[in-house]
């Protein structure tokens, strides 16, 4: 198996929650974001006993997400605008994070419906304005889920 190269990775987002589970129905691809980092945690439960001599143990319980990334700003951009109206409006989109294309057999990654937690303007000097955004699962009729295209 050849390594993964981010740049292969792709992003889409659509406006507005999934309609079933799995990918989301036509989303658009996030043509204009860079180093996006996908972060996957789970908070954990002691389960350390007397047993264990003198090791702490532990149990995976709640998990977590984020999906962070730069986006360049573009006000045609069409995932510009859903990522900027679902900020200010606290309105939901659909999102998958995946190892390559959404219709290449093999890609896989996190699908979820997700807020906008987080849109930080950045005007460097020497460099194009862009967007600091992050992206957390919100309420949904459907799970946040990992999947592999067939």
């Amino acid at each position: 198996m050849s390594q993964k190269i981010g740049i292969d990775c792709k992003l889409y987002i659509k406006a507005g929650a999934r309609s079933g589970a799995g990918l989301p129905v036509t989303p658009t691809l996030a043509a204009f974001v860079k180093d996006v980092t996908l972060t996957l945690e789970t908070d954990e439960a002691d389960t350390t006993t007397r047993a264990n001599n003198g090791w702490k143990a532990s149990e995976p319980t709640l998990k977590s997400a984020s999906i962070s990334f730069e986006q360049l700003w573009r006000e045609n951009d069409t995932v510009f605008g859903i990522l900027k109206d679902a900020f200010f409006n606290k309105s939901v989109i659909s999102v998958a994070a995946l190892t390559g294309a959404i219709d290449e057999a093999g890609s896989e990654g996190l699908v979820a419906d997700m807020k906008v937690t987080k849109f930080t303007r950045k005007e460097p000097l020497n460099e194009a304005v862009s967007v600091d955004v992050e992206i957390k699962p919100a309420t949904s009729d459907y799970a946040p889920e990992w999947v592999v295209v067939d």
